[in-house]
């Protein structure tokens, strides 16, 4: 089957598909890293705190996300093999989901953020950082749902390959996070020391701000896809409304496809808030600010390449649906050559403009000391990311092929047992091994966690195996 309004060139089919992706999927990246400037103009402590409770508040979101991606595929599949409409249940299995994840999971953790960084960083005597990670992090989880209602409703367009409403959806989202953080977190006194203006009758909320001005973000980025899903375009092709229900069997389906997904997205961010909090904490606030503004970077590098496995996940699926696996991997080589491209000229760029990068996050106020001392550490952090930087764009595009194919078992349970012995486990050996590197130990362990993942997921592809995997064939009989 031939979709009449799909380009005929791969490269421009690619490249269709690919760039309001990537457009939507650095979307909450760029949310963060935004706030992160911002707060650097209050405080290096604020860049620290909000990184930190920002990666815990997430680990549980991405859990979630991860079997919400499934509803991409199965949403492509059907594309590619005729019968859009007969996806549609699977985008209320994804609500009815994410719904209970938000009031199961994500609000009692809400709950107990006060007790968990009193026990992570409460030996610092720094009780003020405490404080400001409780905030950001409360207020993060009890406007997460949104962020589950945005993932989800932005896999049934990718699925349908329909990305424009999404990066619409994203750029708005990102425009009203800019406004809302910055009348909140410096209020009415705006920052004067650069020249800005405050915001009448704003409060000054500081790390509460940015927080609740991601919030606002995320449900920008959520009602406009929402709502079009509903409207009349889609529903020719895809009528959400007409598949309201339990749909129980769907719920099955994608929490058995998307379980290993959602195993590793989550163990990755746990790995990481881990790494940050625990292993790089230990050594005080400025290894902790120096290492969140790489990791602000590192996200700018990878959230795109990330866009270009989502991207590649609804090709392959709707190719497979439309049983051509042939031109499924001519695709993936054509998003692999772009990933790659675009992933190594970040690392060129981490390797000589380290200086002005971590600059920007660093306000005139900071004591001399703790200014080159950031410098320094963060220089070798964005050195060790721009190691690793080809490879990554490697394990990230095949990953969401393989997710395409359907083939997350394998890679999901690998992916996990590398982030643990490799990324945590060798983490903690650096420590034992060469004490004297501090937080750069961990950092040159997380370099080769990232190699190992790179090479592990481009033998998984080359060997095949996704070729054997059918999702929608025993589903085809069945109604909606």
């Amino acid at each position: 089957m031939n979709s009449p309004n799909r380009p005929e060139r791969p490269l421009a089919e690619v490249w269709h598909l690919a760039w309001p992706t990537v457009i939507t999927m650095t979307s909450y990246t760029v949310m963060q890293f935004v706030d992160a400037v911002l707060l650097g103009q209050v405080g290096t402590e604020d860049v620290a705190a909000q990184g930190n409770a920002g990666v815990w508040a997430f680990a549980p979101i991405s859990i979630a996300a991860g079997t919400l991606s499934l509803v991409n595929t199965f949403v492509s599949q059907h594309l590619g093999a005729g019968d859009a409409n007969r996806g549609a249940k699977f985008a209320w299995a994804g609500l009815w989901l994410a719904l209970l994840w938000w009031l199961l999971i994500m609000l009692p953790l809400a709950a107990a953020l006060p007790w968990f960084f009193d026990e992570l960083h409460g030996d610092l005597g720094q009780p003020s950082l405490v404080k400001k990670e409780i905030a950001y992090g409360q207020i993060l989880l009890a406007g997460g749902l949104f962020s589950l209602l945005g993932r989800l409703s932005h896999n049934c367009f990718f699925g349908l390959h329909r990305p424009k409403v999404v990066t619409l959806s994203a750029i708005l989202g990102n425009l009203t996070n800019l406004f809302a953080s910055y009348a909140l977190v410096f209020g009415e006194f705006g920052v004067p020391s650069l020249g800005l203006p405050g915001i009448s009758f704003a409060p000054q909320l500081g790390v509460a701000g940015a927080a609740w001005g991601t919030v606002i973000g995320s449900i920008v980025e959520a009602f406009i896809p929402l709502v079009a899903l509903f409207s009349s375009k889609t529903k020719a092709v895809f009528d959400v409304l007409g598949a309201r229900g339990w749909h129980v069997s769907a719920c099955c389906d994608l929490f058995k496809r998307g379980w290993p997904a959602s195993l590793s997205w989550g163990s990755e961010l746990i790995c990481w808030a881990w790494f940050m909090t625990a292993l790089v904490g230990r050594f005080g606030a400025e290894h902790m600010t120096a290492s969140w503004i790489a990791m602000r970077y590192m996200h700018l590098s990878f959230m795109p390449a990330v866009g270009f496995s989502v991207a590649i996940t609804s090709i392959v699926g709707r190719l497979i649906g439309e049983n051509r696996p042939e031109e499924a991997q001519s695709r993936v080589r054509i998003t692999l050559q772009i990933g790659i491209v675009y992933m190594t000229l970040w690392a060129l760029v981490f390797a000589t403009l380290y200086e002005p990068l971590i600059g920007i996050f660093i306000n005139q106020n900071t004591p001399e000391a703790s200014r080159v001392e950031i410098m320094r550490l963060g220089r070798w952090m964005l050195l060790c990311a721009a190691f690793w930087q080809t490879l990554d764009a490697v394990g990230i595009v095949l990953s969401g092929a393989l997710r395409g194919a359907g083939d997350t078992t394998w890679p999901g349970v690998v992916m996990v047992v590398l982030q643990w012995t490799i990324l945590i486990g060798l983490g903690y050996l650096s420590l034992w091994v060469i004490p004297e590197s501090a937080s750069i130990g961990p950092w040159i362990a997380a370099t080769l966690y990232i190699l190992a993942l790179g090479v592990v997921m481009a033998w998984r592809w080359k060997s095949g195996k996704w070729r054997n995997i059918n999702l929608i064939d025993s589903k085809s009989a069945k109604g909606s």
